[in-house]
């Protein structure tokens, strides 16, 4: 600043100044007119230099650190698109503080959000969530959510989404979500179980009522697993099944009358089996359309 007024002084250029440059109000002109002089006065008379080189110190420290936090997201990175990115959690893990920090920030920005939305206290919630839970999720603002599931940390973008969709009280193919398909129709007579596997059912249609409904899991959801010893949460058998936290809501449920028929693709409700004693059966299927 010195040097550039002798410059303009000596070949007499004409300049203004901000008047706002001297106004004690804003905090940098505290600095600049009060804090600096007293330090230069009674502590050293080379502050300023000592300051940037400080400051040149500190930009090259964190240039290290942030080719680190690459380095460290690159190597925890499982998979990544639009509206979400997966973390390998115990590569994770093994980081310092400072670099987990890093690469939490660089999740945020690669998803859309201010990475400044991670500032110290929203860390060390994350930090005693991660500690505390084997699988759950914790919502970092309206749109954004980490979840950990068994050996993965899942940061995105609502990745939870419940879906509900109305069936007829008939038998029908119906189209729900992430592309799946749900097929209720009579069974063949006799009954073969043959070609039968996880895909495919066989429901006592009698005991079905309406309303019927497709719709993902809920907190709280329990049924009777078939051939099972009585009641049981859903939740506990996603555990039992080794189903990964965040993909246990795209899994459709069957629902009758507000109880459990089948949870697709894995395991029927004992109160709607096929006994001996049926005599209308119904198959259910679910598949998956391929892209």
């Amino acid at each position: 600043r010195r040097d550039i007024e002798q410059f303009a002084s000596a070949f007499k250029l004409p300049f203004r100044e901000d008047a706002s440059n001297k106004d004690q109000a804003f905090k940098r002109n505290r600095i600049r007119h009060t804090l600096l002089p007293l330090l230069q006065k009674e502590f050293n008379p080379q502050i300023i230099r000592s300051l940037n080189r400080l400051g040149q110190h500190a930009a090259e420290a964190n240039a290290i650190v942030e080719r680190a936090a690459q380095e460290a997201y690159d190597k925890c990175l499982r998979s990544i698109d639009a509206d979400k990115i997966v973390l390998e959690f115990n590569e994770f893990l093994a980081y310092l503080n400072s670099l987990q920090r890093i690469v939490l920030r660089h999740v945020f920005f690669k998803l859309g959000h201010d990475p400044n939305v991670l500032n110290y206290n929203r860390f060390a919630n994350i930090k005693q969530f991660l500690a505390k839970r084997t699988g759950g999720c914790l919502k970092i603002s309206d749109d954004l959510t980490i979840i950990r599931s068994n050996d993965e940390l899942i940061v995105g973008n609502n990745p939870i989404i419940h879906r509900k969709v109305r069936l007829q009280d008939e038998p029908g193919r119906y189209l729900l979500w992430d592309d799946f398909f749900l097929e209720i129709k009579p069974a063949a007579q006799p009954l073969t179980l043959k070609n039968k596997n996880r895909m495919t059912e066989f429901i006592d249609a009698d005991k079905l009522r309406a309303p019927l409904t497709a719709r993902s899991f809920q907190q709280g959801d329990y049924f009777y697993p078939v051939n099972g010893v009585g009641k049981k949460k859903v939740a506990d058998y996603f555990v039992d099944a080794k189903i990964p936290f965040h993909k246990r809501w795209s899994i459709p449920i069957l629902e009758s009358a507000g109880s459990i028929v089948w949870i697709c693709g894995h395991r029927l409700d004992d109160r709607f089996k096929v006994t001996e004693k049926t005599t209308n059966i119904y198959k259910l299927q679910i598949s998956k359309r391929e892209r």
